[in-house]
């Protein structure tokens, strides 16, 4: 090991090693050390961002959404009422109900816009909002339900927040009032009045999650009067919070398949995922080919080495070394080269990633939802890039090793002489 690190740091980087030799082994050091902190760096991002989009979804959506297959909302609100006792006897978590439904509604200055109309229970409304406050601090933490909320924001029958992407759509400010109806009272016959109710904009929310921002309207449930109670989009449903003890497979075995169905925070959210998870393999791939072609530089490097250094090779063949053990040393060198590429790209990005980690800096600009950079350290993850570097640094140094066995002391000495 000693002899091939001598011949590595003589045949590479001395003042004696050749110009075009140094210069090419300097090219293949950087370019493998660069592809590999870039690979550390952007799949630690990659993965924090994934965990910042879990958070921002766990805080502002239930674990689980459970329907009722009755199709008599009196029925429905009686069987997931029922539900929800049992769940929280037995589990010792969270469940609500809350009504959903479609609605149009018309701002003070006579614009038109669609809105999904969410109504919460008081206990689920008041930390939907310290949620969004939360956010809108950078503040991320896992709520426990038993906390009193310290500023608890006073909603009355009449007010409604509204999210903040549909509110600079229709131009709507707090303190705004709109007036709501249900879609299908634009198909009631002339002269007859539609129901509809008036409410007023008491907060603006940013929720940091784009179909609540884009599309809803939060306001207090009335567990004795849903906001339009004949209206055919209205639904009366069950959300669930489980804490980060208990699984989610646990409740779900519990829950009555034959009378209701049930919808977990992964389904409903199942394409931004998976195409979270593609972009992820994508990048990776490609990242992977960056070091695949820099690790092949090695063969470039090998090749010109044992090109150059023939009569050195001669000379060590003369003195007695064998050609397997001079294989085993050129191996070695471009294994070195490529490892001090790697290993140092390796040790800069998980720096990086420290730094990134531990200082939280503004650099996105404000139309990101989070403009500071998250970082996920994934152990399993970087093993398999060193692991996986490594391996092929190794086989691309063993491969131009095998020139020399068809080098003989005969023909080197000549060629010099």
């Amino acid at each position: 090991m000693k002899i091939s690190f001598y011949l590595f740091k003589k045949f590479l980087f001395s003042k004696n090693a050749g110009s075009i030799t140094k210069t090419i082994s300097w090219l293949c050091l950087l370019g493998i050390g660069i592809s590999t902190m870039a690979m550390v760096v952007i799949l630690s991002v990659m993965g924090g961002f994934g965990h910042a989009i879990e958070e921002r979804l766990l805080s502002f959506e239930p674990q689980i959404i459970v329907k009722s297959k009755s199709t008599d909302r009196n029925i429905q609100r009686a069987e997931l009422s029922d539900l929800s006792k049992k769940l929280d006897s037995q589990f010792f978590i969270n469940s609500f109900l809350f009504d959903q439904e479609q609605v149009i509604f018309r701002t003070a200055s006579g614009h038109y816009n669609g809105a999904i109309a969410k109504g919460l229970e008081e206990k689920s409304l008041q930390h939907f909002i310290e949620s969004a406050r939360l956010f809108n601090t950078n503040k991320v933490k896992e709520f426990s339900w038993k906390d009193d909320i310290t500023t608890p924001m006073v909603i009355q029958d009449d007010d409604v927040m509204m999210g903040s992407d549909l509110a600079y759509e229709s131009g709507v400010f707090i303190g705004d009032q709109i007036i709501l109806t249900p879609p299908e009272a634009l198909l009631l016959p002339k002269g007859e009045v539609p129901p509809y109710k008036k409410m007023i904009v008491q907060d603006i929310l940013r929720t940091s999650v784009p179909s609540i921002d884009s599309q809803y309207l939060v306001y207090r449930k009335n567990p004795h009067q849903p906001l339009f109670r004949d209206a055919l989009s209205l639904e009366t449903q069950l959300e669930v919070f489980t804490n980060s003890s208990l699984p989610v497979e646990k409740v779900l075995t519990t829950i009555d398949k034959t009378k209701f169905s049930m919808e977990t925070w992964r389904e409903r959210n199942s394409t931004l995922f998976y195409s979270l998870k593609m972009e992820k393999l994508l990048i990776s791939f490609f990242l992977f080919l960056a070091i695949l072609i820099g690790c092949s530089t090695i063969i470039t490097v090998l090749v010109l080495l044992t090109t150059q250094k023939q009569r050195d090779i001669g000379i060590l063949m003369t003195l007695g070394m064998k050609k397997s053990l001079l294989k085993k040393h050129f191996a070695r060198i471009g294994f070195f080269l490529s490892s001090a590429g790697i290993l140092g790209g390796f040790f800069i990005g998980i720096m990086i990633c420290l730094i990134l980690s531990s200082h939280q800096f503004l650099i996105l600009p404000d139309v990101y939802y989070d403009r500071t950079i998250p970082v996920e350290f994934n152990l399993k993850a970087y093993g398999a890039i060193l692991l996986g570097a490594l391996g092929i640094s190794y086989l691309s140094a063993l491969y131009p090793a095998r020139f020399i066995s068809s080098l003989e002391i005969n023909q080197i000495l000549s060629k010099k002489s």
